[in-house]
């Protein structure tokens, strides 16, 4: 679904009348990623060479999309994002966790993280657990 400030002069600025455009589809849902789960993937980092407000949902996506090529020519699923410091922010197109010494890590919200959802109901979901 996406959500925008509806139609208006070109300019940047917030439209003082305009109306919402809501666009949204429905389609069958069949899980392509199942194996995933059972088997594990690769991935190699990339440098985050985005915008460095990635806590913003754009609809600008290519530098994730050369980053996603990136890891499908070194036979990896996705990338993890490097920041100037190495570290791991999240992926192309996916939210990265991981599980050391039984600790969940995730990065934290930043500029740098978009917040996701899925982000945000694994970690109530692991809250719960504690």
């Amino acid at each position: 679904m996406q959500i925008s400030r509806g139609e208006a002069m070109r300019t940047h600025r917030y439209p003082e009348a305009a109306t919402p455009n809501v666009l949204m589809f429905v389609s069958e849902f069949d899980d392509p990623y199942v194996h995933i789960r059972e088997q594990g993937v690769t991935a190699v980092t990339f440098n985050d060479v985005r915008w460095q407000r990635n806590d913003i949902k754009v609809t600008s996506m290519a530098a994730n999309c050369m980053a996603a090529q990136y890891a499908y020519e070194h036979g990896c699923a996705d990338v993890l994002f490097t920041s100037a410091d190495d570290f791991v922010t999240e992926g192309s197109h996916t939210s990265v966790f991981a599980v050391r010494n039984g600790e969940l890590l995730v990065a934290p919200s930043s500029t740098h993280v978009l917040p996701g959802i899925t982000k945000s109901i694994v970690l109530e979901l692991a809250g719960k657990q504690c």
